[in-house]
């Protein structure tokens, strides 16, 4: 494999922290898989449909750390909040797919959603890690008012996880 310069490690990196490591990595498999006639790779565009699906797919994967939070979690208070964060995941997940398939008119099919987790093994970075990419999504969807729906939803979250980071934090 060639050597990275300084430039480009930096920008990987900026890219990896802006948009996290499996949306890299899908976008570095889609450039690989992406030549033209010529052998020449193309830039590939990631469609509004692809960051919502890699979103569906976080929150489901979200939802199964934060289970295994849960159930590892030893103060009473910590329990009981990845109970609401796991409630409220699960409704959002639900609500946002439906309204997906309604924009896009298809539904989604049976093994097309496997869970991306979290990297996050502790409460607060978890938070963090979803709360990043809700912000990330919304920034890529929110300029399509077919979207608007899916838009109000992750705003909802991002409220609700703020409000449950705040919570983590109270001994």
């Amino acid at each position: 494999m060639a050597r990275m310069n300084r430039k480009d490690r930096v920008l990987l990196e900026d890219l990896n922290t802006k948009y996290g490591s499996d949306l890299m990595a899908n976008a570095i498999i889609a450039i690989a898989n992406s030549k033209d006639e010529n052998g020449n790779i193309q830039e590939p565009t990631r469609s509004r449909e692809d960051f919502v699906l890699d979103f569906i797919r976080f929150i489901e994967g979200a939802r199964i750390r934060f289970r295994e939070l849960h159930w590892e979690l030893e103060r009473n208070a910590d329990h009981k909040l990845t109970d609401d964060i796991i409630s409220e995941l699960e409704s959002v997940e639900d609500n946002i797919a439906e309204d997906f398939m309604g924009v896009v008119g298809y539904r989604i099919k049976v093994g097309q959603l496997v869970p991306f987790m979290p990297k996050s093994s502790a409460l607060e970075p978890c938070l963090d890690e979803t709360l990043t990419w809700c912000k990330t999504v919304k920034e890529c969807i929110s300029d399509d008012s077919s979207y608007d729906g899916i838009v109000n939803e992750i705003d909802d979250l991002i409220h609700f996880l703020r409000k449950s980071k705040f919570l983590s934090t109270m001994k």
